[in-house]
């Protein structure tokens, strides 16, 4: 390589070497979020400035590619560190912006990632073809003795209202900055939740329903549940036949009428894993004899308590159910004998 070479790359290394760190940055640390390489505190550490900095000083630096001299004094504007502080309120407005663009799809974190990468990107892209089409005299270069000298400027050499206003302001930055991350770190997963109905043939789900049953005969609920808690989760199932006072009229809004007894069946436990949904057989056997019976089942999350009822359960199915002997009697009294002849 020739000395020319390497002077070109060293200009263009310092001229665009901003961009290609910020770009750089950006790859890095999505692929490593996206990976799942990067988890917990350690994700957060590389999200806030993927979030909170990347995308708005890209933008910034494409539509500011050059400096400019103020006529009182040799220096040149804007300075580094209010690109900085502009990328930081300009990454802020790019993602309020891309949050409302991507509000018709799913907000997924890799939703996110993808687009603070292809903003950051497209943006070194611009600012570094924009930047070298400007003089040589007038293109930002990054000098980093300067930014040591700024950085003491504003906060040790500074007046103390001064440096406490520049200090709260960093303080404000890195504030909203670590929110951004934390929020993609620890996502909201949307409202925790199980669900329970009981099913009729070909998986068609009924809370309520009409069946008859034989006194003594095995028989059989078929339960579904879906876990969406966020961890795994163990469910009862109590199965209790129930007899009021006068079959219930009005629906289910209707006021049940008194309780007269009820009979508890059976127990069935079922343990699903997060995102978990499966069926389970309840087998009981019909112990009261009538008509307009309830059958219920009674789900918990975790035990069942001795007695369940439908205000301590976390769920309550039923339907209303006949119950007969087995020669089509549902009376509860007893059939009269006949009385033989002498």
């Amino acid at each position: 390589m020739s000395t020319n070479d390497g002077t070109a790359l060293g200009r263009l290394a310092t001229e665009l070497g901003d961009l290609f760190a910020v770009a750089g940055y950006a790859a890095v640390a999505s692929g490593a979020i996206l990976a799942g390489v990067a988890e917990g505190p350690f994700r957060v550490l590389l999200a806030a400035p993927l979030l909170g900095f990347c995308p708005g000083y890209a933008v910034v630096s494409a539509i500011l590619p050059r400096t400019t001299p103020l006529p009182w004094t040799s220096d040149r504007h804007p300075r580094w560190r209010h690109r900085a502080a502009l990328g930081v309120a300009t990454s802020v407005l790019v993602l309020v912006l891309a949050g409302v663009a991507l509000t018709p799809t799913a907000l997924a974190p890799s939703t996110v990632i993808g687009t603070v990468l292809a903003i950051t990107v497209l943006g070194c892209l611009v600012a570094g073809v924009r930047r070298l089409r400007a003089p040589a005299a007038v293109r930002p270069r990054l000098p980093l003795g300067r930014l040591v000298a700024d950085a003491r400027a504003a906060t040790t050499e500074a007046p103390r209202a001064d440096a406490v206003l520049n200090v709260a302001l960093a303080l404000v930055v890195v504030v909203a900055a670590t929110t951004l991350a934390v929020g993609l770190a620890a996502p909201d997963r949307g409202e925790d939740y199980s669900e329970v109905a009981l099913v009729i043939e070909d998986g068609v789900q009924s809370a309520v329903g009409d069946d008859s049953y034989v006194r003594g005969d095995e028989a059989a609920l078929t339960l579904e549940a879906e876990n969406r808690d966020g961890t795994a989760q163990s469910y009862t199932a109590v199965v209790v036949l129930e007899r009021f006072a006068d079959p219930p009229e009005g629906g289910e809004t209707a006021a049940l009428p008194a309780l007269l007894e009820r009979d508890e069946l059976s127990r069935t436990t079922l343990t699903l894993e997060e995102g978990e949904t499966t069926t389970r057989s309840l087998a009981f056997t019909p112990s009261l004899l009538g008509d307009d019976l309830r059958l219920s089942v009674y789900v918990y999350t975790g035990d069942a308590p001795a007695s369940p009822s439908s205000d301590s359960a976390d769920y309550h199915l039923y339907r209303w159910v006949d119950v007969e002997d087995g020669t089509g009697n549902v009376s509860t009294l007893a059939a009269p004998s006949t009385a033989a002849e002498g």
